[in-house]
């Protein structure tokens, strides 16, 4: 590992984008720009046909998350240390309740999910008509 930078940095860094040492970019990412493709090419197909193909879309979009939860869930419990790691998350060791990093790293994760709701409730406003009077609604 490198030093002063935690496993996930290094992932990042040196594993997605493949960063030398030198800091520039270097050559292509052939994986990441056939994933990238390949996720604009299912893009273009879900909605080349505009509104009669969303249907079986969906059928997709919303089942497939739990199938790969599934599959990722027993993996994971596979996993060498698996038990340590359930037992690590069950149990967790309430001394550090007082250790300022936790609380530090509790915000960013409340900041960074609030940002994230942020921006569904900007999309759902979308669909509220111009003069729609939203003190109203949300009152009744």
């Amino acid at each position: 590992m490198t030093l002063g930078m935690s496993p996930e940095e290094e992932f990042w860094m040196h594993r997605v984008l493949r960063l030398s040492n030198d800091g520039s970019l270097g050559k292509l990412n052939w994986d990441l720009a056939f994933c990238l493709l390949l996720a604009w090419v299912m893009v273009y197909f879900c909605i080349f046909q505009g509104i009669k193909i969303t249907g079986k879309v969906v059928y997709l979009t919303a089942t497939f998350p739990y199938l790969m939860l599934l599959i990722l869930f027993f993996r994971g419990v596979t996993l060498p240390g698996a038990w340590e790691g359930l037992v690590y998350y069950l149990y967790p060791d309430f001394r550090r309740i007082s250790d300022p990093d936790v609380w530090l790293d509790a915000g960013t994760q409340v900041f960074f999910s609030y940002a994230v709701c942020q921006g569904v409730l900007t999309s759902l406003g979308s669909y509220n008509k111009y003069n729609n009077n939203c003190y109203r609604s949300a009152s009744t």
